[in-house]
């Protein structure tokens, strides 16, 4: 009995041995899969600000394209008026 029980002992420390390198394991692929996260995380910023800084550049444009079409507007009622006056 006492044999029976040291081969069983044997058995289990060497399945923990294994439980203990899968652990491991998982551990380092956990380690690897955050730092994946951090770099797409990184991305997605980048990207964000990306769209934010073209945005920004289109709306600039447009605000000029305005404000030359506000100023022709009012070149043509100073033209009008003179007009008017004279």
């Amino acid at each position: 009995m006492d044999e029976e029980l040291r081969s069983m002992l044997t058995v289990i420390i060497k399945e923990i041995r294994y439980v203990k390198d899968d652990v491991q394991e998982l551990k380092e692929g956990v380690k690897v899969l955050k730092e994946d996260v951090s770099v797409l995380k990184e991305d997605v910023k980048e990207l964000k600000e990306d769209i934010v800084a073209e945005n920004h550049i289109n709306l600039i444009d447009k605000m000029n394209e305005s404000i030359r079409a506000s100023d022709k507007t009012l070149m043509y009622e100073i033209a009008v008026d003179t007009l008017k006056q004279g």
